[in-house]
C-alpha cells in the first residue's frame, strides 16, 4: 500500500484560533492488480507503468510459512518486469507474505496478506480488491488515515488502531482507534519535523485481518 505524494493547505480551528498548516497526503492504494496462487508458488501482477514513482524500482516478495522449520522464501525483480514468481512453496501452507517496493534504498509500497498455497496442482487467480485504506494525511502535530470499508466484509464491524511510534525512542508512543463505520483515525499530538513509524491494525473478533507499517516524517512549520 502506498505512496504518490502530493500537499494541500488547509485551515485547522482550536477554540477559535485559526492556523495555516501545511499538509502531505499519501496515496495507499496498492499497484498489485491480480494475485495467483498454486500449490508450489505465488504470483504478483502490476502494470510496469502505473506508477511514476516506482520507475526504476525493485520488488521483493517474502513468504514465511506458519511452520517455524521452514525457512522464508524470498523473491525479486525489477519494476518493468511486471509480475514477481515466488516459487518452492509448500501445498496446502499457509504463508504470511509481504511484497516490497524500493527505490533508491528507500521502501515505497508494502502489501501483506495472509495466503494458503493449494493442496493440488493447478492456479487460483483473483482480482485484488481496492485497498480499503487510501489516504494518509499528514501535517506538522498530527496523522490520518483515511478507508472505505462498504465493499469489504472482513472491515464490517471491525476496529482501526493506528500506532505511531518514535523512532528515535521506541517507548514514546501514541496511538487512536476508531470503528470501521467512522472511515478515519487520526493520531495528535505529536512532534514537527519528527520520524514515526505508523502502523495500522485492523482487528475483528480479537482477531488481526490486516495490518500495514510506514515510516512517516511529520513536515516543520510551514514546510513540506
Amino acid at each position: 500500500m502506498l505512496l504518490e505524494v502530493g500537499s494541500l493547505t488547509s485551515t485547522t480551528s482550536n477554540l477559535g484560533a485559526k492556523t495555516r498548516t501545511q499538509s502531505k497526503v499519501i496515496s495507499l492504494q496498492s499497484p498489485f492488480y491480480e494475485t495467483s496462487v498454486g500449490s508450489r508458488a505465488i504470483r504478483y501482477k502490476w502494470d510496469p507503468e502505473g506508477r511514476n514513482d516506482f520507475v526504476g524500482g525493485k520488488v521483493t516478495i517474502r513468504a514465511a510459512s506458519s511452520a517455524d522449520s521452514e525457512p522464508a522464501k524470498v523473491a525479486s525483480v525489477g519494476i518493468s518486469d511486471g509480475e514477481v514468481i515466488l516459487g518452492g512453496l509448500t501445498p496446502n501452507t499457509l504463508y504470511s507474505v509481504i511484497v516490497t517496493v524500493t527505490r533508491d534504498g528507500k521502501q515505497v509500497h508494502n502489501t501483506w496478506d495472509n495466503i494458503k498455497t493449494l493442496s493440488t496442482k493447478g492456479t487460483h487467480a483473483t482480482n485484488r480488491p481496492p485497498d480499503p485504506f487510501y489516504q494518509l494525511a499528514v501535517d506538522t502535530e498530527s496523522i490520518r488515515v483515511t478507508w472505505d470499508a462498504k465493499d469489504r466484509k472482513e472491515l464490517l464491524g471491525a476496529e482501526i488502531t493506528m500506532e505511531a511510534m518514535l523512532m528515535s525512542d521506541p517507548e514514546q508512543t501514541q496511538s487512536a482507534s476508531a470503528d470501521s463505520s467512522a472511515g478515519a483515525v487520526a493520531v495528535d499530538g505529536l512532534t514537527p519535523n519528527t520520524l514515526y513509524l505508523v502502523t495500522v491494525t485492523v482487528t475483528s473478533s480479537g482477531s488481526e485481518v490486516m495490518h500495514f507499517t510506514k515510516p512517516i516524517k511529520t513536515p516543520s512549520k510551514g514546510k513540506l
